[in-house]
């Protein structure tokens, strides 16, 4: 995931929605069902806009 995040802090709604988006996407062509990705978090969203904000954790290798 790091890997697609900017490299700023961001708390762009609009970029967060694009990301979750292609998140559900590379999903489904992996054989997941989106029903399966949000019972392992309540909102993909959420998820990706507190990793946009995280500032003290940086990117994973």
């Amino acid at each position: 995931m790091a890997k697609h995040l900017p490299s700023h802090v961001s708390n762009d709604p609009a970029l967060a929605t694009a990301l979750s988006d292609r998140l559900i996407s590379d999903a489904e062509r992996a054989g997941f069902s989106p029903w399966e990705v949000q019972e392992e978090v309540d909102s993909v969203f959420a998820v990706i806009l507190a990793a946009m904000a995280n500032t003290e954790g940086g990117h994973a290798d």
